[in-house]
């Protein structure tokens, strides 16, 4: 319904991504402090709890399958460092996987919306997309955020930085797209090079770093066009 009411007023698609995350993680937290306010609970303390309650139900299960009590104290272990890393970049993970849910809501939008007959937003061609460039001092206030003795300034750049690390790799997506439709790059290469993207993470990195420095380097040509 967001989304919908976003299109009628014809935002651009950046700016379509952002309201639909921003407005979908309001409603979630609303939902998250009514149900803790019920259990007497805030609402990061409920999905910490949650998130621990998980691990150990899968260390007493694998307990309960007769495995070695070294194994499942290794487990415990395990199972508490893996709980300590996700709750400090939580809110990266959260503001990531929705925007990722919205970002699929508004791709398949399309083909369906043409099905239909139904008018679908000009956002211009995608493989000119491009992250803002204001953005840019905010990876760099971000990287010199983490030499701060501070933990919660700390923990405040490292999710501001992996939520931007996301967002250059979408812009990194965008120049591949951009030099596949210009060789005409035929589809089974495209989903092939996009499952080794996603099977190898060391491209993801290529495609944040090519989205970042692309603001200067400009891959695609595009700037000097519209300063033409």
């Amino acid at each position: 319904m967001v989304i919908s009411e976003i299109y009628r007023r014809e935002f651009t698609f950046g700016f379509t991504i952002f309201w639909g995350t921003t407005l979908m993680l309001l409603f979630g937290a609303i939902v998250l402090v009514m149900i803790g306010l019920s259990k007497e609970m805030g609402p990061l303390e409920l999905i910490f709890t949650y998130l621990q309650n998980n691990i150990d139900e899968t260390v007493n299960i694998y307990g309960n399958m007769g495995l070695d009590q070294e194994k499942v104290i290794q487990l415990e272990y395990y199972g508490k460092v893996v709980a300590n890393i996700i709750s400090k970049i939580y809110p990266a993970l959260v503001i990531v996987g929705t925007g990722l849910v919205v970002w699929v809501n508004v791709v398949i939008s399309r083909p369906l919306f043409r099905m239909g007959n139904i008018r679908y937003p000009d956002f211009g061609p995608m493989d000119r997309w491009q992250a803002p460039e204001f953005m840019v001092w905010g990876v760099i206030a971000a990287g010199f955020a983490l030499f701060f003795p501070m933990a919660s300034i700390k923990l405040l750049a490292i999710n501001s930085l992996i939520v931007l690390s996301v967002i250059y790799i979408f812009h990194g997506l965008s120049i591949v797209l951009f030099f596949f439709n210009k060789y005409r790059v035929p589809t089974w290469a495209r989903l092939g090079s996009y499952i080794l993207i996603i099977l190898q993470q060391i491209f993801l990195v290529g495609l944040a770093f090519a989205g970042l420095f692309d603001q200067w380097i400009d891959f695609r040509k595009i700037h000097k066009k519209e300063e033409s």
